[in-house]
């Protein structure tokens, strides 16, 4: 099935009205509607702390929530956790990050809600609780 975006206005929300039966319907903060529909539709009985998402899941969950601000938080967040390795020295930027969030922004491939990693990004971007629990729940039904 699909998952559709609309603008949070009049037409916006009549589109995402006539949008056909199953759905879920979300609206979010920074003013869009989305439409899940079919096997996309976020199944509110599984646990947040039962949801492993891939890092494309997770940075499609933050845009799908935050918009491109709270996306571009997110990558700078983590950009500056790992650093920026360039081959002209003038462009490299030295990572802040300890030795372990080093190695899990730059290795990790599989993330929970409950992981400390998870929680520190979540405050780096500007996510509240809420938020990052709908990352989680609408990453889920992300598939590249």
């Amino acid at each position: 099935m699909t998952i559709q975006t609309f603008p949070d206005t009049p037409e916006g929300q009549a589109s995402a009205a006539a949008v056909p039966e199953p759905k879920h319907t979300w609206i979010t903060p920074r003013g869009k509607i989305v439409v899940f529909t079919g096997v996309d539709i976020p199944d509110p009985s599984i646990p947040v702390a039962d949801i492993t998402l891939s890092k494309w899941q997770l940075m499609t969950g933050i845009l799908t929530v935050g918009g491109q601000p709270k996306l571009a938080a997110a990558n700078a967040y983590i950009r500056g956790i790992v650093g920026v390795d360039a081959k002209d020295l003038a462009d490299q930027i030295a990572g802040t990050g300890t030795p372990a969030q080093k190695v899990m922004w730059s290795h990790c491939d599989k993330f929970t809600r409950g992981m400390v990693y998870i929680n520190q990004l979540r405050i780096g971007a500007g996510l509240t609780n809420k938020e990052m629990d709908d990352v989680f729940r609408i990453g889920v039904a992300q598939v590249p």
